[in-house]
């Protein structure tokens, strides 16, 4: 009975403990995939390192945090030295609070120290920011954007050797659409439901633990002697 006590304390702690921030682009697999197509372009190109940081706020604390894909790998900096040069992306995403009239934005920008590419010429591949807000596509954007930064370096500087490195080309799914906030749709559209749900299991388990905290009373044993039939 106490483990089934401290079990619902434990499931009570989870639903009142709120989530750490996540990364509401991409995933594990997707920064993976950028790293090693980095490292593999540093390679091919006598050292020229690439990275991909994304800045995100959100007053909500859902999401947010700093996030970073370099040429030496998932949250790596790039060193101080060893590389011939850098073409780095930084992306902006900044989430408006529900509570006031502010839309979210989202910018990027790319600096490089061995060839003139900027935030235009992703701009020119058909490569937008503001598709970072896109719950369909803003996955694929990143990917797309990290990946074109090799070519369009060599596109600038003939020094540069030429690599082009195969982005994501699968669409996004037919009813794909922008809500203006990452993560679940399910979730944001059955808000009350999730809660309610929450809100009848956190009681269940109160009933349930106050039973057990109830002292049981114990009832005396009393024999039965036979009555002695009648003649």
């Amino acid at each position: 009975m106490r483990a089934v006590a401290l079990a619902g304390a434990a499931l009570l702690v989870v639903l009142a403990t709120p989530a750490a921030a996540q990364n509401p682009v991409y995933d594990a697999d997707t920064a993976a995939d950028i790293a090693a197509a980095f490292a593999e372009a540093t390679e091919e190109q006598g050292g020229i390192c690439y990275a991909v940081t994304l800045d995100v706020n959100d007053p909500s604390g859902q999401w947010g945090g700093s996030y970073l894909i370099s040429s030496a790998g998932v949250d790596v900096q790039l060193p101080e030295t060893g590389c011939t040069g850098r073409v780095q992306l930084q992306a902006f995403l900044a989430y408006a609070s529900e509570y006031s009239e502010g839309v979210d934005t989202a910018s990027w920008q790319v600096t490089s120290d061995i060839s003139a590419v900027t935030e235009a010429d992703l701009e020119d591949n058909g490569l937008s920011a503001t598709s970072l807000l896109d719950d369909g596509r803003s996955e694929q954007v990143l990917l797309n954007a990290a990946l074109a930064l090799p070519r369009l370096a060599a596109e600038k500087d003939p020094r540069v050797p030429p690599i082009v490195l195969t982005p994501a080309t699968e669409p996004p799914p037919a009813d794909a659409r922008a809500t203006d906030r990452p993560g679940s749709d399910a979730l944001r559209q059955n808000k009350t439901s999730v809660v309610l749900l929450g809100l009848v299991a956190a009681g269940a388990l109160a009933w349930a633990f106050s039973l057990l905290r109830r002292p049981w009373r114990q009832i005396p044993y009393r024999s039965r002697t036979p009555t002695p039939e009648q003649p």
